[in-house]
């Protein structure tokens, strides 16, 4: 895609988000290496990217603006308060990466497409629980590869997903912390 392709559309204005995402747990480099599980109900989640950068003077009084790193962070508010949500992620996900395909939105593109967020998340144990109806928070940082991962998505295909995932590659760019696919 290039900049030339953006437009303004109405109809890819989104009021509601997908609560639906599919994980495996995986390795640092982002190789899945487990069965997939449906991360469970959640009110709100968020996938943040931020540039840090520095500002570098020459001898000529020129300011540059360098580029430090690329940071990305997850969270997200999950509603479900059983004993397998709160075991699996305050416990068994602990330090553990896991290889997530987040969709967008449950209402598709304008042009009938569906977008999903790819990111290989290290899940912090950090976790509050609060009733009645509370919601539990969990975060955790999006590991940006050293060069571009290719991800072949057959094993995340999901019936809980709007468009079939088999045979679709997704790839999460070097130096970024998430990537995204887009299935027509």
């Amino acid at each position: 895609m290039a900049v030339a392709d953006l437009n303004r559309n109405a109809g890819n204005v989104k009021q509601k988000a997908s609560a639906m995402a599919v994980a495996q747990v995986s390795t640092s480099a982002g190789v899945p290496s487990g069965t997939n599980f449906i991360i469970p109900l959640s009110s709100t989640w968020n996938f943040e990217k931020t540039v840090n950068t520095t500002d570098i003077a020459d001898a000529g009084g020129t300011n540059y603006t360098v580029v430090d790193n690329i940071v990305g962070s997850w969270s997200a508010e999950l509603i479900q308060q059983d004993y397998a949500t709160m075991e699996t992620f305050m416990e068994d996900l602990e330090d553990a990466y896991i290889m997530m395909v987040q969709e967008v939105s449950n209402v598709p593109e304008a042009d009938g497409s569906v977008t999903y967020i790819l990111a290989n998340v290290k899940i912090f144990g950090n976790m509050a629980v609060a009733g009645p109806g509370g919601t539990i928070p969990i975060t955790g940082t999006p590991e940006a590869p050293s060069a571009d991962l290719n991800i072949l998505l057959t094993s995340f295909a999901d019936p809980v997903f709007q468009k079939s995932l088999t045979l679709v590659t997704g790839t999460i760019k070097a130096g970024q912390p998430f990537g995204f696919v887009n299935i027509a």
